[in-house]
Parts: structure tokens; sequence; C-alpha cells
């Protein structure tokens, strides 16, 4: 019986602790005797009525509660501020349309009191408040004996607008149940049951059945709808809020018009300087003579262009623009504008599916005793833990190339694996097959050219094919190559046409934080970004998100770039670890076409963070860049050891492998829900406070 129900318990084990332990506090102050006290606020501020207090000038400002002579063991302070805000949608060729209006926002507050211990009084701490997280508003508080005062402490803006909704000195803090928190932690224990090594789940091996097919497909549509959730959490991104985020618009208005520069116009002084390149002389001068300049955008011989990819701008936006625009009422045509998160989005989906079909036809060649739960198991962990998660929170210009290049390299060695073991059930290789993975990779340099140094792994991938002249053949040889003939043609005519070189993408000529024709390949930056993004460790805190950014110091002495970052991938993601037997990986694995998978994806992604790093920097978005292919070198590693753990005459081996990626399931789900949390500015916390301070206290409930 308790077998049958195994899974419910967990779920009811998951209701009781949000009856109980969850809500502590409501029970903690069940018989507190509610006080509504007197308060006085500090100068400069001007009294609208019904709590509402003008701020005259920027400062700090204080709410005092006088008079109180009880004990102070909870506070509750509903307060918010509100100002006019402008928020600009800007187009390259119409006026911003502005939309004003109040918006509510955090206030960061400081909390101090007077009490027996403390006759002068001290501060307890701080709190962020959010009128509309009312969770925010109530504070338990740790005071010795009758307590005088209590102040609050706020900075504001000239201009703001104060509203005090409520004061409460002892409030009752009201049961807080949460639907969502129940059904999460008993899906996360139910899934960790799922992995315990004693699972009767890794019994049930992959198979092609309906069954099978109909499970995946449930997972990937979940995982999708997971995404138009998360996409949707930061508003920050649903518009652009800066011009040179519109890029791909404005090319789209060049091609348009039939012409590879952008219409907009860069201003005379920076045609004239010897070096337009240099930050600090281009914004000295921008500054002086009270002019713009692009940023971002490749500047080359008097224009502006973009030196993003071209396959997302032809994909997506070139065809909506023209699609979805209309002539307004003067004759002139307006193009549709598509928002970034729309093909952020598109391409995220995609590249679920296509994790999960490489990842199916990996077990189909290789490894038929992979249970089914272990697929998709690291299938989920593959698809998300490849940095989409902060992408879909960080739905911006730059991510476009990133995801797209990502979705099409994934697609492409599914075909291309899929046509290989078409040869290997039906004696040939699918020419089709091969056509459409050479397809998908050929565009790779269309989006993030660092990225096409995966299509070197067909070399390995197809090793045996190449000796035996399967792949030399004119069918399955033509369908291989066309395409990068075909794309490389276009691709090198667009550059050649641009820069005057058929292999200048024009990154170099970015008007950029730093000088990129000068940047050149520095062997002292290789080290620092290997060090940074794989392996530097997480730093971490007691206070949501409990991550904190990674400390940067180096004893390199040039230019570099770096934004916060959270620790290096082997840090964050404890699934990549068994790469380190990668050595060794000759005695688990036995297959030859498997293992140069492993060892040349684990290569590729080193190349690629040693060419980030020299060409951009240490950035978290670059994260993306490669973590995808350092899990497509850990998969076929975990199912080869598992394989090799069935054949150990101990169990042992198969208790220490489960155990290991129940530990890394538990470690995965909590960065990375966390990691999508952490930083600053066009964050959450930033973007979107009520999601963020709610989610804060879902986790954080002792708060």
């Amino acid at each position: 019986m308790m077998r049958k129900y195994k899974y419910g318990m967990f779920f009811l084990l998951a209701l009781v602790l949000e009856l109980s332990l969850f809500n502590y506090k409501f029970y903690l102050t069940f018989h507190n005797e509610e006080y509504i006290p007197h308060y006085e606020v500090g100068s400069g501020l001007m009294p609208l009525g019904d709590g509402r207090f003008l701020i005259l000038e920027k400062g700090e400002y204080t709410i005092t509660l006088p008079d109180l002579m009880r004990e102070v063991q909870s506070l509750r302070l509903d307060i918010g501020y509100s100002t006019e805000r402008k928020i600009a949608q800007k187009s390259p060729e119409r006026e911003k349309d502005i939309i004003k209006g109040y918006e509510n926002k955090k206030l960061y507050v400081s909390i101090e009191a007077q009490d027996k211990a403390n006759s002068l009084g001290f501060t307890l701490g701080k709190r962020d408040i959010v009128h509309e997280v009312p969770q925010t508003t109530y504070m338990i508080t740790h005071l010795s004996g009758l307590s005088e005062w209590v102040r609050y402490d706020l900075a504001a803006s000239a201009g703001e607008i104060l509203t005090i909704y409520e004061i409460v000195v002892n409030p009752r803090i009201p049961f807080d149940f949460s639907i969502i928190r129940v059904a999460a932690l008993g899906a996360i224990m139910s899934l960790l049951y799922l992995l315990r090594p004693s699972s009767r789940a890794y019994h049930v091996m992959c198979r092609d059945t309906i069954v099978h097919e109909l499970v995946i497909w449930v997972c990937i549509l979940a995982e999708i709808l997971l995404f138009a959730r998360v996409i949707l959490l930061n508003p920050y991104f649903v518009y652009p809020r800066w011009a040179h985020h519109n890029q791909y618009y404005e090319l789209a208005e060049a091609f348009h018009e039939g012409q590879l520069y952008l219409k907009k116009e860069p201003p005379e002084f920076l045609k004239k300087i010897d070096n337009p390149y240099d930050t600090d002389l281009r914004n000295k001068m921008a500054s002086e003579l009270e002019e713009s300049v692009g940023w971002d955008y490749a500047y080359f011989n008097g224009r502006y262009y973009v030196y993003f990819g071209v396959v997302p701008e032809l994909l997506f936006y070139y065809p909506y623009y023209e699609l979805a625009g209309n002539v307004d009422e003067n004759g002139e045509f307006q193009g549709g504008i598509l928002p970034h998160i729309t093909v952020i989005f598109l391409c995220a989906a995609m590249e679920v599916i296509a994790v999960y079909l490489l990842l199916r036809e990996i077990v189909r060649l290789w490894y038929r005793r992979t249970p089914f739960v272990l697929y998709l198991f690291l299938a989920a962990m593959f698809s998300m833990g490849c940095g989409i998660l902060t992408i879909l929170l960080h739905a911006d210009f730059y991510s476009v190339p990133i995801v797209c290049g990502m979705m099409f390299s994934l697609f492409g060695l599914f075909f291309w694996l899929s046509a290989k073991r078409r040869r290997k059930e039906e004696g040939k290789l699918s020419a089709g097959r091969l056509f459409l993975g050479s397809l998908c990779m050929a565009l790779v340099a269309g989006c993030r050219p660092q990225m096409v140094i995966m299509s070197f792994l067909s070399i390995f991938l197809f090793w045996d094919e190449i000796k035996e002249r399967r792949l030399l053949r004119w069918k399955q040889g033509s369908c291989f190559v066309l395409p990068y003939l075909v794309v490389a043609v276009g691709l090198m005519y667009y550059n050649y046409a641009r820069f005057g070189s058929p292999v200048d993408f024009g990154a170099n000529y970015n008007l950029t934080t730093n000088d990129m024709t000068a940047r050149g390949m520095e062997l002292g930056r290789i080290g620092l970004g290997v060090f940074t993004y794989l392996f530097q460790p997480v730093n971490v805190e007691a206070v949501f998100p409990f991550l904190v950014r990674s400390s940067f110091s180096s004893t390199y002495l040039g230019k570099t770039i770096w934004e916060n970052t959270y620790g290096g991938v082997f840090a964050a993601n404890l699934i990549l670890w068994p790469l380190f037997l990668l050595p060794w990986l000759k005695r688990y694995n036995k297959d030859a076409c498997s293992r140069r998978i492993s060892v040349f994806s684990f290569v590729f992604s080193v190349v690629v963070i040693v060419a980030d790093t020299q060409m951009a920097g240490i950035l978290p978005r670059y994260y993306s860049d490669f973590t995808w292919m350092l899990y497509l070198a850990v998969c076929p590693l975990l199912f080869s050891l598992y394989e090799y753990c069935l054949t150990c005459d101990e169990k042992f081996p198969m208790h220490l492998y489960r155990c290991f990626l129940m530990v890394s399931c538990l470690e995965g789900i909590v960065f990375h829900v966390l990691r999508m949390y952490a930083g600053g500015t066009s964050t959450l916390v930033i973007g979107n406070p009520v999601a963020f301070y709610t989610m804060a206290h879902r986790i954080a409930f002792w708060r």
C-alpha cells in the first residue's frame, strides 16, 4: 500500500511543511496585540493627504515611531513610492512614443530601534519593501525588553511621492499558503526518490515505443511552457530600451532599401578623427560637440553596419519586417518590428527539441542499455543547464545570434547522427539527412562564427565512413559539402561587399568599450578566461538569491573586458564533473566514435573559451557559446559509465553512480533556479521586483 501511494506521500509531506514550518511566523505572532502607532516624518516631505508625501529634494528621510514603551516583537511597514517615468519604445524612423505613468518601486529601508540593552538605539538591519508583495512588509524583530522608539531610514529622489499605507507594531503575520511551493517541493522530492539507487525506474530501458515517444514529447512541451513563463517574467526586455538594440530592425530597413549599410548617419567628427575606435577619445569629442555616437555598431568607411550574424535577420526579422509592414497615411512603408523575445523563445523551444532528439540518436547508436529515466534526466539537464534560462530572463539583442547558433548546431549534429544511424541499420548514409545536418551547421557561421568549429566534429564522427570512402561517394559527398559551399559563398559576398574582405565579419570595427582593431591575441588573457569560465568557485551568502557575483582580479596588465559572473561551469554544474575522467575514457567506453564525440566536444569548448576571451572578454552570455558543448561531451560519457557499471561484479560502482545522479540533480535545480534571480541592473530585482520578492519569500520563508 505504501509503495502504491509513495509519490503522493511526498506531496502530503510538502503540504505538512507548508502548514507548519513554512508558516512558522504566523504561529509565532498569533497572540500578538497589534498596536497602531503615531508616526512622525522628517523634514523635506510635503503632506498631500491620505498618507501621501511629496519628496522635495533628494536625500535621506526618516519615519519615526515615538513613545512606544512596549515590547516590539514584530513590525509592519507598508509603504511605497512612485515616480513619473518615461518609457520610450524606440524605432529608427519613428518619433518616440512616450508613455507617462506612475510605477511602484521597491524601497530599501534601514530599521533602527531603542531597547533595554541599547538605550541610544542601534541598527537592526535593512529590508526591501514592495507594496505589492505583502510578505515584504512584515518583519520579526529581536529586541530586549521595552522599546521607546523605532525609526525607518530610507532614501528617495526629488519629485517622488512616498505613500504610507499602514504602519503596525506587533502585527499578526498572516498565514501565507502557497500551492506552488507545495507542488514544487513535492515534485523535487518525487524526482529525487525516482533517481534513488534502488529505484525500479532504472530497469526500464530506452525503447522506440509509442509510450516512450509520448513521454518524451510531454517533457519537451513542459520545458517549452516553462520557457514561455520564464521569458515573460522580466518586462525589461519586452521592448528594446536602448537604440543599439534595434540593429536587426535597422538592418531590415537597409535591406528593404537595397543596401547593406544602415540609414543612420554617423556624426561628422567620427569621420575626421584619426582613430574612431578609441573609446575615450570618441566619447570626449561626442560630449564636447553634443553629438551622439551609435553604440556597438560596426563603423567602417563612414557608415554604420551590423556585425552581428545575418542569419537571424534573414530568417526572422527581415521577413517579418516585410510581411507585417504597412503603408502609413503619408504613403511611406512602415515595417513590422519583431520583438527579440519572440525570436529567442522560438529558438529556445527548438533547442529543447534538438537536445532530446540528439541524445535519443546517441542512445540508439551506441547505448541501448541506457535507462529511460537516465535519458530523460540528462536531456532535461542539457537543455536547461546550457545557459538558456539566463538568456530567457535577459532576452536582449545580444542573445539572439547565440541562441540561434546553438539551435542550428544541435539540429545539425542530430541530423548527422541520424544519417549515421541509417547507415548502421540500412547499410548506407542518408544523403538527405547529411544535407540537412550540413545546412544547419553551415548556417551557424552566419549566427555565431566561433561555434562553427563544431563542424570539424564531422571528421571524427564520420571517420569510419571516410576511411571506407562511403562519405566520398558522389551523392553523399555532394549533399555533405554543397550546403557549406552555398552558405560560404553567400557570407563571403556579404562580408566582401561591406568590409572588402570575404572573411571579415566586421566585429573588429565595433564601437564599444575598447578599440577592437588593436585588441590582438594575447597569451596573458587565456589563463584568466579558462579559469573564470570553467573553474572559478561559486560565491554564496545567506541572503536570497544566495549567489554573489564572482570576484575579478588579475595580474594581467592590459585591456580586458569583464562583466558579473557567478562561478565557472564546473563549479556550477556538478553533472559535468565526469569530464575529468576523459583521460581514462577508453577504459569505460569501447566505442571509438562516441569517445571522439566526448573528447573533441570538450576540446572545441576550450577553443571557443579562448576565442571569446581574446575577441571580446568574459561576459555571462558567452557561457552559452560553449556550455552546450560540454554537455554534449559528458552525455556519452555518462551513458558509457552506466553500461560499465552494469558489467561490474560489485554493486558499489552502480550505487555510487546513481547517488551522483541524485546529488547532481538537486544541485542543478538549486543553482539554475537561483541563478535566474541573481544579478543587478536589468535583472528581475529591477525589472520585476514583484516576481523577485515573491520568489524570495517562497524560498527564504524565514525572511
